[in-house]
């Protein structure tokens, strides 16, 4: 339980990093749109191997219940982020 425990602390840490990202200038922009890039990719594994340990530990619906939560502030937090970009 401690070991999903400090995945979720990581992966909200990950995300708060991104949501704090200052609004690029417009010749930021390629920039920005790789920096995003590799973000979405180090978190989507983040995600990835979270649900995985979520999935394997048995008898936590409570566990499993926050977890489908996270997945979707995850998405908004994402799109939030992106929605920036534009």
């Amino acid at each position: 339980m401690n070991n999903i425990k400090e995945e979720m602390r990581k992966l909200v840490e990950a995300m708060e990093e991104i949501n704090e990202a200052p609004i690029p200038e417009d010749w930021q922009l390629q920039e920005a749109y790789r920096h995003a890039e590799q973000g979405m990719h180090m978190l989507m594994s983040r995600v990835k191997k979270l649900n995985k340990m979520v999935n394997e530990f048995e008898g936590e619906e409570d566990l499993k219940m926050h977890w489908n939560y996270a997945i979707y502030s995850i998405q908004d937090h994402l799109e939030e982020f992106f929605k920036k970009l534009d």
